[in-house]
């Protein structure tokens, strides 16, 4: 069949939908997927896979600027509408028209949670369409409360009321007045008929990381993580390989795409990593985007990496609680530090620590050289995490996750 696909974000937002577009397409579907995302982030080629870009392309500088501006608030509200005004906003008029227009020649529309244009595209048209969660804590359940919220026990569905009308007060009046364009029923609430779908949603996530709610509906699918398929291509650098066999394994740092920002925060970030790796006695690669770098003997800059390559040979991975960082690292079965930033960051920050596979951190605004130092320590004197890490990484090894989302949307036509 005909699949659309459309999403939106950051490199951690757009990769996975990469992932399950190339397994629609070696199922046999026909996919074409439409991505708003940075300039500079390459697009895939793959048969059967057509993927294009819709509206305003952030430059690195642009969103350099909003990443450093969303860090800097405190409120996690304020974090939001920062990310919808600057980021979404600008472009919600043309990712409308071009998921019209996507949905007309599909027969299912596969989209990012957080858009509201598909999802009114395929309401509009009559066609179903299917909610991508990267993160499991979206969607409500008595088990568990609101990441950020404490839990209520009995009353827990109180707290996700409390959520709802938060989250909504941000991303509800944008969705509200597209469905009212649209001559389409109104929405009751974001997490309620907005981020997920009446069809079915697909949680990009490991079961051996999260456990199942038992109250959550039969159209909440937890597949497995969607990590992209192995590439034979893919190497480690000269420097790379060299620096690992010069020493001990050492410690592995990257924030991610949230940790490029602009030259200020570049720079702090790569300061606080090497103070800390010095105090805590590691050798560190250090990933950031190109700039300036200190060379020295127990610090290697990368500018990128192949982490399934380089994480198994690493002692931990610092990194800011992505959820394909968290589950990247625990499939290498190594110990994650975790520094989260904003989001669902927080969330993943809990977990490893819940489940025994890391450390959480300070937050990015409070942590400091030597808090993040212990850390380190407490990630690397801890045996346990490692081997909790690998316990965990074997049961992931067995997943298939794209192949159980790509079995859900053949289901559904």
């Amino acid at each position: 069949m005909k699949i659309g696909m459309q999403t939106w974000g950051t490199r951690g937002d757009v990769e996975p939908f990469f992932a399950l577009g190339r397994g629609l397409a070696e199922a046999g579907h026909e996919v074409r997927l439409l991505v708003t995302t940075q300039a500079d982030l390459a697009l895939p080629e793959f048969p059967g896979l057509s993927v294009e870009r819709v509206g305003a392309v952030m430059t690195q500088a642009d969103g350099d600027e909003l990443l450093d501006q969303v860090i800097a608030q405190s409120s996690p509200l304020a974090q939001a509408k920062l990310v919808l005004k600057k980021g979404l906003l600008p472009s919600a008029h043309e990712m409308y028209d071009a998921a019209l227009e996507l949905a007309a020649d599909s027969d299912l529309i596969v989209r990012h949670h957080f858009l509201y244009m598909a999802q009114a595209a395929a309401m509009k048209l009559g066609k179903p369409e299917v909610s991508v969660f990267l993160t499991p804590d979206l969607l409500p359940t008595k088990v568990h409360p609101p990441t950020g919220m404490p839990s209520l026990g009995p009353l827990q569905s109180a707290a996700w009321w409390l959520a709802d009308k938060g989250i909504s007060s941000v991303f509800g009046p944008s969705a509200a007045a597209l469905r009212e364009r649209a001559e389409l029923p109104k929405p009751t609430g974001v997490l309620r008929d907005i981020w997920p779908s009446a069809t079915a949603n697909l949680v990009a996530v490991s079961p051996a990381m999260f456990q199942r709610p038992a109250d959550w509906p039969s159209n909440h699918h937890l597949t497995g993580f969607w990590h992209a398929p192995s590439s034979t291509s893919a190497t480690m650098s000269e420097d790379l390989e060299a620096f690992f066999q010069a020493g001990s394994p050492p410690v592995y740092a990257s924030f991610g795409s949230i940790g490029a920002g602009s030259g200020p925060r570049r720079a702090s970030d790569a300061a606080l990593f090497i103070e800390a790796a010095r105090i805590a006695g590691v050798r560190l690669v250090l990933q950031q985007p190109p700039g300036e770098t200190t060379a020295a003997d127990d610090v290697l800059h990368v500018s990128s990496s192949p982490h399934a390559l380089v994480f198994p040979r690493c002692a931990a991975v610092i990194h800011h609680g992505g959820a394909g960082t968290t589950q990247m690292a625990v499939r290498a079965k190594v110990p994650s530090v975790v520094v989260p930033h904003l989001a669902d960051q927080f969330f993943w920050a809990a977990q490893v620590e819940w489940l025994g596979v890391g450390v959480s951190a300070p937050a990015r605004s409070k942590i400091t050289a030597k808090s993040l130092a212990a850390a380190i320590t407490r990630a690397l004197d801890n045996a346990a995490l490692g081997a909790a890490a690998a316990r965990l990484s074997s049961e992931m090894a067995n997943e298939d996750g794209i192949g159980a989302a790509v079995a859900v949307c053949g289901s559904l036509v």
